[in-house]
């Protein structure tokens, strides 16, 4: 499924919300990791190989300032199985 944060409880993990970093821009990207942050919300950040070698430069600069951003408001970057664990015990 696509959407946002998730702050409700995952009962399956093969349904959950993500946002595709591939297309959009830094400025929406930012803007929910702001929501997931005052929510205390779930989000996962997915990309494709493909479309990272379309504009490789961009695309890892624009994740790279995105994982900064995240870290510099004190939110947490797990892998999505280790974050799986953590939350849910699976």
């Amino acid at each position: 499924t696509y959407g946002g944060v998730d702050n409700e409880p995952i009962i399956n993990p093969y349904y959950i919300k993500r946002i595709n970093a591939d297309t959009g821009t830094l400025a929406e990207l930012k803007g929910y990791v702001d929501q997931a942050v005052a929510s205390s919300g779930h989000l996962v950040f997915m990309n494709h190989a493909y479309e990272l070698n379309k504009d490789r430069n961009n695309q890892v600069q624009k994740m790279k300032d995105l994982i900064a951003y995240i870290k510099n408001n004190n939110a947490i970057i797990l892998p999505f199985r280790e974050a799986l664990h953590r939350i849910y015990g699976w």
